[in-house]
């Protein structure tokens, strides 16, 4: 018996993915792209109350999930947004 499985994403979300490959980042389960650097979880994502396409940097909260938010930002553009990603790559890289 196998299963198929495929995380439903964003439009927005795939065309970010598509268009910066960073090393190390997929589409999880949830439809996000993003990256596990330690115990940080940054992610890219379209957020539902306005539709802007948006990163966090989340790490584990006292139940185990990725549900403490330390970074919230909403970047202007698609390289802004690229940008705003390498920079979290770079700080919570060093602190992991």
């Amino acid at each position: 018996m196998s299963v198929a499985y495929q995380p439903l994403t964003h439009p927005r979300v795939a065309e970010f993915a598509r268009k910066f490959r960073f090393p190390g980042w997929y589409i999880d389960s949830t439809g996000c792209y993003g990256c596990l650097l330690g115990k940080y979880w940054i992610a890219v994502f379209v957020n539902d109350c306005d539709e802007s396409l948006d990163i966090t940097v989340d790490t584990v909260d006292e139940t185990g999930y990725f549900d403490k938010n330390l970074e919230w930002e909403t970047a202007e553009s698609d390289d802004e947004l690229a940008l705003t990603a390498t920079r979290f790559v770079a700080k919570y890289a060093m602190k992991s």
